[in-house]
């Protein structure tokens, strides 16, 4: 049954959502279809697949907003968190027992750490 419900990229491209004019809807499908869209569409697919050694990680919040991360670090202190206490929880992996961050996601981060904090 389940095979039912998925279609091919051409039925995808065929349906046009009611939102979307005609003329627009054309130009779209009209781009997409051409090699250096499509060339561009694959690296970034791979790179979306490819894990930790394809697409490195820059932060490691997920879906999670800096905002939330700073109120929640907040409710947890009783008082508002420093710059570098949001840096470290949204950019650390491993922290050591005082709190210091002891990995960072990349060599950026790393470098931002060391350069501003």
């Amino acid at each position: 049954m389940l095979f039912k419900w998925r279609r091919t990229l051409k039925s995808k491209l065929d349906f046009k959502p009611p939102s979307i004019d005609n003329e627009t809807w054309a130009r779209s499908k009209a781009d997409w279809e051409r090699p250096d869209n499509k060339t561009v569409s694959a690296r970034n697919s791979s790179n979306r697949r490819g894990g930790r050694d394809k697409a490195k990680a820059t932060h490691i919040g997920g879906s999670v907003p800096h905002a939330s991360t700073m109120r929640d670090l907040e409710q947890s202190k009783g008082q508002r968190p420093t710059a570098y206490e949001i840096f470290t929880r949204t950019h650390g992996v491993f922290y050591t027992e005082s709190g210091d961050c002891s990995q960072w996601t990349n060599v950026k981060s790393q470098k931002v750490n060391v350069i501003i904090f």
